[in-house]
């Protein structure tokens, strides 16, 4: 049976049971995996970004590699996917378990350094931060100094409004990895 998920707009990724090998196939990339060697296997989800999924079901081999792939768990193909593979290896089923339980069984960071940059408030630090950049370099040079001590005012508090937005996203992601 194949198991489709819509990873792009107009690309779609197969998942087909092969034998004992599990295919993920997404365009021209091909994944496969030996299910006699999943030593465990968990869903990592993450909110849809603009429509598409964002999630990943995180397989751990016993050569100690790592195989990640994109799932929207939410459609009913992948709920027959999951399904499917809880009953073909139910001793490596991690996807009941909260993710930083089921991060801890595959050996990975349940929240990597990486998170912190997609963060909202990261995000729009960062579009602040580039943006005043953008403006400070295509200013026009100016008339007297009441008007330059304005644009620099100005900038300065562009940029620490835009740096503490940066710096509060990244401590909202450490105290989610912490909690």
């Amino acid at each position: 049976m194949e198991h489709r998920v819509r990873v792009a707009p107009l690309i779609t990724a197969t998942y087909t049971f092969a034998g004992d090998t599990l295919a993920y196939k997404q365009g021209v990339r091909r994944i496969l995996i030996p299910l006699a060697q999943v030593r465990a296997f968990a869903i990592r989800a993450r909110p849809a970004t603009f429509g598409l999924p964002n999630s990943q079901l995180v397989f751990r081999l016993e050569t100690g590699a790592l195989r990640r792939t994109v799932i929207d768990p939410e459609t009913p193909d992948a709920r027959a996917l999951i399904e499917a593979l809880r009953a073909r290896l139910p001793a490596a089923d991690a996807t009941e378990l909260a993710w930083p339980d089921a991060a801890a069984k595959l050996g990975v960071d349940a929240h990597p350094w990486y998170e912190a940059l997609f963060h909202p408030r990261t995000m729009i630090g960062i579009t602040l931060l580039a943006a005043n950049s953008v403006a400070a370099s295509g200013m026009e040079v100016p008339r007297d100094r009441d008007e330059r001590l304005g644009q620099g005012i100005g900038l300065l508090v562009v940029s620490i409004v835009a740096i503490w937005l940066i710096v509060s996203g990244v401590r909202r992601t450490r105290a989610r990895r912490r909690g």
